[in-house]
């Protein structure tokens, strides 16, 4: 399984008829770590860049609306060697499902500068600039 080529996107306009779609943004994985064993289903865990950097695009993950999936050959093979068949971005498969975020970020660590008066804030998971108060 090579992760780096499964890209997440989110299109504009519905997808029956696949044209005249534009994605809105998109992410191609750059790692991750798969299920074990052989099977029809496999679950592909991110890494924390690839986490993060999808939860920081807003338009995308947050329903199956705007939820979609594209790979290349080089994603998977079967238990022969053949290669699993291409979903091109203009074909994307919709997600069946979409689980939201209900874990809350956690301040991991900090540091201060007394040079530059800044201090630096380490979280769990990305969070929103506009929110702090």
């Amino acid at each position: 399984l090579n992760p780096t080529v499964l890209t997440l996107l989110n299109y504009t306009t519905p997808r029956a008829n696949y044209t005249l779609n534009y994605t809105i943004s998109n992410y191609t994985l750059t790692g991750g770590t798969q299920s074990p064993t052989n099977s029809t289903n496999v679950v592909l865990t991110l890494i924390d860049l690839d986490f993060n950097a999808i939860k920081a695009l807003l338009t995308l993950g947050t329903s199956v609306n705007n939820t979609y999936l594209s790979i290349t050959a080089g994603f998977v093979r079967d238990m022969n060697g053949n290669m699993v068949v291409p979903i091109a971005m203009a074909a994307a498969l919709k997600a069946q499902n979409v689980i939201l975020d209900a874990t809350s970020p956690q301040l991991l660590a900090f540091s201060i500068n007394m040079s530059s008066n800044m201090i630096y804030l380490t979280f769990s998971e990305t969070v929103s600039a506009g929110t702090f108060n």
